[in-house]
């Protein structure tokens, strides 16, 4: 059964093979490298920064391979981070001085994307977003963002 843009988990693996995660990744057991395959899949399947085609050519399909393997990445090392900030979006925190950072309405709860899984998936960026106002620096693409 396929895993999002994957066959199976061992073609994640294969990526991650080269990867100064290798060893990390290789002591993940399978059904949670599922859980993260599944959940980046479905974050950048439903990102209203990326408009991607419901069947992807060849070397799209390598990037958005690519980018879901990235993206399972993020979630294992920062997943719990980014449960605490929807935590507190949902308990109406607007900012926090202690980090420095400003919680946009509804930005982390639809997710953001590392900036390194964006460059990935240039080719997939929705071009009619709105801008950011200058004064305010994104920390993520989407969602929570620091300023000078």
């Amino acid at each position: 059964m396929a895993i999002g843009w994957y066959e199976t988990v061992a073609g994640a693996d294969e990526y991650f093979t080269d990867s100064i995660h290798a060893d990390k990744w290789n002591a993940i057991d399978v059904t949670y490298k599922t859980r993260l395959l599944k959940t980046a899949y479905r974050r950048l399947k439903r990102s209203r920064l990326l408009s991607i085609p419901s069947t992807p050519t060849g070397g799209q399909l390598e990037a958005l391979r690519e980018a879901q393997a990235e993206m399972a990445w993020y979630f294992y090392e920062h997943g719990e981070d980014e449960s605490k900030r929807v935590g507190l979006e949902a308990q109406g925190v607007v900012e926090s001085s202690m980090v420095e950072e400003k919680y946009v309405k509804g930005g982390v709860a639809s997710g953001p994307i590392p900036p390194h899984v964006l460059d990935i998936l240039y080719e997939f960026e929705k071009q009619d977003e709105p801008e950011l106002e200058p004064e305010v620096m994104p920390f993520f693409t989407t969602g929570i963002y620091r300023e000078d």
